[in-house]
Order: C-alpha cells, then sequence, then structure tokens
C-alpha cells in the first residue's frame, strides 16, 4: 500500500471529534483498500491519534503525556455484515472506522481568517499550522463520561433533603426525578429518579 494511503483515507473533523474513514474495496465506490490490509491500517491510524501531542507548554498542562485525544475507538473487526461495515455500542454506522474525540480546550472549528498563531508556536501558515488560536471557544462533541460534562441541578423542596450533594449527575435522570416528585409515573425513560436526594 506504499504510495497509496492519501487515496485510501479520509478524515471529517467536526467540533471536538474525528471521523476517519478508510477507502475500503466492497464498501466505498472505487475502494482502494483490500479487506485483508484493512484491520492492519486501522489499527495502525488509532495508534497514531493515540499517541499525537501537542509540544506547546503554554497550552498542554491539561493534557495526558500531552496527548490531545481522550478516547479514541476503532470499528470492531468482525461481525456477520463483513468487514468494515461493524458496529458496537460505542461505534455507530455513521462512524468512521476511527474515531476519536479531542481533549477540552481542543477544537477543529473555529479557525479565524486569517489564522493566528498560538503563543509559542511558529507563525501561522495555513499549509502546515496544526493548532491555532479559535475564534470561539465552545462546542458540542464531548466526552459525556468526563466529569466536567455533568449537568448542573440545583432542587429545593419538602419532599427534598437538605444539603445533599450528588457527585455525578446525568441530564436523563432529571426528568424521572421531577415525574417521581410530581407522583407521575413515567413511561420507558432511559433515566431513573435520583433517589438520593429524595426524603
Amino acid at each position: 500500500m506504499p504510495g497509496s494511503t492519501r487515496a485510501s483515507l479520509a478524515c471529517a473533523p467536526r467540533g471536538r471529534f474525528a471521523n476517519i474513514y478508510v477507502n475500503l474495496q466492497n464498501r466505498e465506490s472505487g475502494g482502494t483498500v483490500d479487506p485483508a490490509a484493512y484491520m492492519n491500517l486501522v489499527t495502525q491510524i488509532a495508534a497514531a491519534v493515540e499517541n499525537a501531542t501537542d509540544s506547546n507548554t503554554t497550552f498542554n498542562g491539561s493534557l495526558n503525556s500531552g496527548r490531545i485525544f481522550t478516547n479514541v475507538q476503532t470499528r470492531p473487526s468482525s461481525c456477520d455484515q463483513g468487514v468494515g461495515l461493524c458496529t458496537n455500542r460505542k461505534i455507530g454506522q455513521d462512524f468512521g472506522d476511527v474515531f476519536a474525540q479531542l481533549a477540552e480546550g481542543y477544537n477543529f472549528d473555529g479557525i479565524q481568517s486569517p489564522g493566528v498563531a498560538r503563543q509559542g508556536d511558529p507563525a501561522f501558515n495555513a499549509a502546515t499550522t496544526v493548532f491555532s488560536v479559535p475564534n470561539f471557544y465552545g462546542a458540542h462533541g464531548h466526552d459525556s463520561d468526563l466529569p466536567s460534562m455533568s449537568a448542573t441541578f440545583m432542587a429545593a423542596g419538602p419532599k427534598l433533603r437538605q444539603h445533599k450533594t450528588v457527585a455525578r449527575l446525568r441530564n436523563i435522570d432529571v426528568a424521572p426525578t421531577i415525574m417521581h416528585l410530581l407522583g407521575v409515573r413515567p413511561g420507558p425513560v432511559d433515566g431513573q429518579a435520583l433517589e438520593e436526594i429524595l426524603r
């Protein structure tokens, strides 16, 4: 496959995550990567993404060993549907063959025009600059398992315990909790009432 790698991959970065697609034979029209080489290529891509770092010490202080991706997943290697078509709880049908989420503070969108170099980086060059100063500081797509992504929820009332702090709250637990307080029996829902705050 040397020399054909550029035609073999596509990357769709968006907000806090990227989907990397392998141009797989028998899956994509004009696919260039044969199924036997597919998993090896996916493994190599995932390893490169997992080890991608930001060496700028002005900005990388919150990163684990300088690594800019906190969550890297690959498409499962085998299933009844065939190579490159497998899904699981973390990889859906519309995901790339490699899915990667950026660490907090990093974002693929929001490049200023003209681009602005970060403090401590070389001058901005549209062809070579990897990181630049964004033009906004908020986006969707964070890892929902991060504690900082938990919802803020405050409640008071006669049916609630006073001065109770919940370590972690999911948005899907708010409606069942309110329904419990109102005496409404919920239908099938993903969340559950926060029993620890109830009297």
